[in-house]
């Protein structure tokens, strides 16, 4: 007779949890890997939005010296270009801010994979104990 033993079938159990304990490990290691990946993205975009911010500061205050000295000439378009490149350093700012919330970088797949097979295997003890 080969019908199996309460301890084969519990062993048979706790081989395919372990399993499931690699296989959720695995997939919230690759999750985590996409969002350190997100985190880069995102502070390049900080970072590049710091730098057109810094430049924009620098036209301006150029174009405000030059306004001053020359009474709107040279300093209209230095006054032009320092704006378009403040408006596109903040556009580059809140992209990359946004990249970096907090939501965006919850291991959602992951969450909610383990609440799934954590809910399975206690429906599967259960049903198995009794």
């Amino acid at each position: 007779m080969n019908t199996p033993t309460i301890f084969d079938t519990l062993r048979s159990l706790l081989e395919d949890s372990l399993e499931l304990v690699r296989k959720e490990i695995e997939l919230a290691r690759t999750e985590v890997q996409e969002k350190l990946g997100q985190v880069q993205q995102g502070l390049t975009f900080v970072f590049a939005g710091l730098l057109l911010v810094a430049v924009a500061i620098f036209l301006l205050a150029q174009a405000f010296v030059a306004w001053l000295a020359i009474y709107l000439g040279p300093a209209g378009a230095a006054l032009v270009t320092g704006g378009v490149v403040l408006v596109l350093g903040f556009i580059a700012l809140y992209v990359g801010a946004s990249y970096l919330k907090a939501k965006n970088l919850k291991p959602v797949r992951t969450i909610r994979a383990t609440t799934e097979n954590a809910h399975r295997l206690k429906e599967t003890f259960h049903d198995k104990i009794q």
